[in-house]
């Protein structure tokens, strides 16, 4: 991100700090001696870039230096505030400028390894500065640490392949939604379906109908059904008569998904296998009609990755 307008204060710390002897001698002044100890202070650069919210451009201004950290790229990163009134929220604002240099760099370098980045704030005001430099001081006094705790920790994953079916079917709501996430890029999902019957029928019982709708429209648009008539008669056991209203438009969308790909298989041979531009056409046709990835793949010999670049394209 680049600001189009420049003002005195930023013209005069740029120019200033684009010297490398300045530039050297702030950072050996002002770095703590741990960092200082691992980074090449002769080889910083001052870069262009600037990350500063327009709005606030006029009272802050921002320089990023590129430094080696011990051989490896890093940056240090320099807001200098110089409006009347300090910001408050100065440490948040800082820590999302960091972030998005650590977003900036892995765009360019194309790699996934984070840099080592150095924040400081350069404050102009008069009088000693009145907020806390630590962001957790921007939470409430009693979540503090529980702040610390949540964010200086990794994140929770919740690994759904390997919680084993029966764990999850002790859950009706949760059960529903996990056993559809678990296998709905099964090759066929039939079994599943089969498996979560009785929690569609729990859910029924506790005025969960609207959910369980939810549930069998989402893993039939998206899931594999091979077997799309005993597909229907599946749905169709122990469910309530209002869920029939949408196995009756379930099987509307098999019919016309059927017509679908019978017109696209006839229009598919006799396209040549090179008319990749063609394929194409046609498997927009079938994945605006709702076939699964895979169907498409077969009646189009295109690949899935193909494929899913078609979906990236249509969304734009």
């Amino acid at each position: 991100m680049k600001k189009t307008v420049q003002t005195p204060h930023d013209r005069f710390f740029r120019a200033a700090l684009s010297d490398q002897r300045v530039a050297y001698e702030f950072f050996d002044c002002h770095l703590p001696l741990e960092i200082k100890k691992r980074v090449d202070l002769a080889s910083i650069t001052l870069r262009k870039d600037s990350y500063v919210d327009e709005n606030l451009s006029l009272s802050m201004i921002d320089m990023l230096f590129d430094a080696s950290f011990q051989e490896q790229p890093g940056y240090l990163y320099l807001l200098i505030e110089h409006q009347s009134t300090p910001d408050r929220l100065m440490a948040f604002r800082l820590m999302k400028y960091v972030f998005a240099i650590m977003e900036q760099h892995l765009k360019t370098s194309q790699g996934t390894q984070l840099p080592l980045i150095y924040p400081m704030v350069f404050y102009t005001g008069k009088g000693a500065y009145p907020y806390s430099t630590d962001i957790f001081d921007l939470f409430e006094l009693m979540n503090q640490q529980l702040a610390r705790d949540i964010f200086l920790q990794p994140f929770e994953l919740i690994e759904i392949s390997q919680i084993p079916d029966e764990e999850i079917k002790q859950k009706v709501w949760l059960g529903i939604l996990e056993l559809s996430a678990k296998h709905i890029f099964a090759r066929d999902i039939l079994p599943c379906l089969n498996d979560m019957l009785s929690l569609f029928q729990k859910a029924e019982d506790l005025n969960g109908s609207g959910y369980v709708q939810t549930a069998l429209t989402y893993l039939f648009t998206t899931g594999v059904v091979k077997d799309e008539q005993l597909f229907l008669e599946t749905i169709q056991t122990g469910l309530s008569s209002e869920t029939r209203g949408v196995i009756m438009t379930i099987a509307e969308q098999f019919e016309a998904r059927g017509e679908a790909r019978g017109e696209a298989k006839g229009e598919a041979k006799g396209i040549e296998k090179g008319d990749v531009r063609a394929r194409k056409t046609i498997a927009r046709k079938l994945l605006q009609e709702g076939l699964p990835l895979d169907a498409v793949s077969r009646v189009t010999e295109l690949s899935l990755e193909e494929l899913k670049l078609l979906m990236t394209e249509s969304n734009h």
